[in-house]
């Protein structure tokens, strides 16, 4: 955690705990929010993926977490902001994925099997991975274009991974 301590000495404390008030809390806070955040994004994934997005409110992501409605406000403005966090993490968990494969000093046959192998335990481990495919038609057009700019970028670092790409013939 990052502290940022006041130069003053004779501030006396003021803040929460009778700690210093010009102590920087929301280096802090903010480290907590993005963790809720994703807390907050892989459930709504789920729920989404369980009951469709228009049968989902923000109520159920918010208690699927332990919180209620009005604090889910606090992190997203609207259900439509949920879905397209949730959409971006599992694009960026598959082209984590790839790019792994892709920089790993391996063959041509190890890096298909590693990338193989990363791309079935994340499917059977995570259920919502196909969300986007489901839910794409409640994103704008603009979102939608640039999913499928990421999507390509994912299908470009796949190929490379079994070795159609950069030249690499399939052993």
């Amino acid at each position: 955690m990052i502290m940022v301590h006041s130069s003053r000495a004779e501030n006396p404390p003021s803040g929460r705990n009778g700690r210093n008030a010009d102590v920087a809390q929301p280096v802090r806070q903010h480290a907590r929010s993005s963790v809720r955040k994703l807390q907050l994004s892989q459930a709504a994934a789920r729920l989404f993926t369980d009951r469709g997005y228009h049968n989902v409110s923000m109520d159920d992501v918010a208690s699927a977490v332990g919180l209620t409605g009005p604090a889910l406000y606090r992190h997203f403005r609207k259900k439509h902001d949920i879905l397209a966090q949730a959409i971006s993490e599992q694009l960026g968990v598959v082209q984590a994925v790839a790019q792994r494969s892709v920089q790993a000093d391996v063959g041509p046959a190890e890096r298909r099997t590693l990338f193989l192998s990363e791309l079935a335990d994340l499917v059977l481990a995570r259920d919502e991975v196909f969300l986007w495919k489901r839910e794409r038609r409640q994103l704008s057009e603009d979102e939608q274009d640039g999913f499928r700019n990421k999507l390509n970028e994912v299908l470009r670092l796949t190929m490379q991974a079994l070795g159609l790409g950069n030249g690499e013939e399939p052993a």
